[in-house]
């Protein structure tokens, strides 16, 4: 406990969370690389709609509670959308790996 109050200080717990909100702010920076990516090749992925997944996945993550599968779900058909551009291809899956990261932090 500190000393002035009654909340309760779990060694470690301020370097989680620092590096919880640092993934977090990368992951909307990675999120905006993504939209960019998308539209400039956005003829490479005919009658998909990558766009709408993507808006799909972040409309999510705004949520205060986002669901994990409904994340899951949007980030494999993304995943399986995006996959004929390589730089798209490891963009989805690094922002996979760390949405999965922050979700077994308290994201959701």
């Amino acid at each position: 406990m500190s000393p002035n109050s009654h909340i309760v200080v779990i060694p470690g717990s301020f370097e989680l969370r620092h590096h919880v909100e640092r993934v977090a702010a990368m992951t909307i920076e990675l999120l905006v690389r993504i939209v960019d990516l998308l539209q400039e090749h956005e003829a490479e992925f005919g009658e998909s709609d990558a766009a709408g997944e993507l808006q799909c996945l972040w409309a999510e993550l705004e949520q205060l509670e986002p669901q994990q599968d409904v994340l899951e779900r949007a980030l494999e058909r993304l995943g399986t959308i995006v996959y004929p551009v390589p730089e798209l291809t490891g963009a989805v899956r690094l922002l996979a790996s760390w949405v999965h990261g922050l979700m077994e932090h308290g994201l959701g």
